[in-house]
């Protein structure tokens, strides 16, 4: 069930000296008409047009491949696997993919890690980071939007409207952690707005990131 505020996703780029900024052609348009397969094509494109700058800004004299090192906030992290497959077998340049939570992205950026580019599961940190001089002014923008869902593995345990977090029949909620991951705190906020973070807090288990809280689910470590 989608609920709780929509998660808008921001990259940013880190080195000054390889990266151009977007032309108004480049961004995210965000037409509520715009077809599914459209709204698709423009997130691969507009990646594309970011890989493919760092690429060839970090090749050598002599011509040769590129990599690319982009930090991946966890919940685009099947979309980035096949879009960077994709740039590879195009263009011949690899791109070194570290996925995980928002948050301790943040905090490694601001520790020097050697990201190229940086695709966050929210708009805040990216802006956060630009304030804070910690990357290039000028290059960030939306690459997509998202909802908070509400998931089991267990056939039609969850109905549509969300009624079995009002019936409280299970044990455990996973969630990711809201102090590090966008969907967590979304998650908080959602369940403040219900009144039900009183009554389902001790059931949380929390992820590091949407990935390992999606683990946890699937693999019913958190049933």
């Amino acid at each position: 069930v989608s609920a709780g505020p929509r998660s808008i996703a921001s990259w940013v780029a880190r080195n000054p000296s390889r990266y151009r900024r977007l032309s108004h052609a480049d961004r995210w348009p965000g037409s509520p008409n715009m077809t599914l397969r459209i709204y698709r094509l423009h997130i691969i494109c507009s990646i594309f047009s970011v890989l493919f700058t760092a690429a060839i800004s970090v090749m050598p004299v002599v011509a040769q491949a590129g990599e690319v090192q982009v930090a991946v906030a966890a919940n685009f992290t099947a979309p980035m696997k096949t879009i960077a497959a994709e740039f590879t077998k195009e263009t011949g340049h690899t791109v070194a993919m570290t996925f995980g939570a928002t948050g301790k992205f943040y905090a490694q950026i601001k520790n020097g890690a050697p990201f190229d580019v940086f695709l966050s599961a929210d708009d805040e940190t990216p802006k956060r980071l630009e304030k804070e001089g910690q990357v290039v002014a000028g290059t960030r923008f939306t690459y997509a939007t998202g909802r908070l869902a509400l998931w089991s593995p267990r056939a039609n345990f969850v109905d549509p409207q969300g009624e079995v977090l009002r019936s409280g029949n299970f044990a455990h909620i996973a969630l990711a952690s809201p102090k590090l991951a966008p969907y967590g705190a979304a998650a908080v906020e959602t369940l403040m707005k219900l009144g039900l973070m009183a009554t389902l807090e001790p059931k949380f288990v929390l992820g590091e990131s949407i990935g390992q809280t999606f683990s946890f689910v699937a693999t019913a470590a958190a049933p």
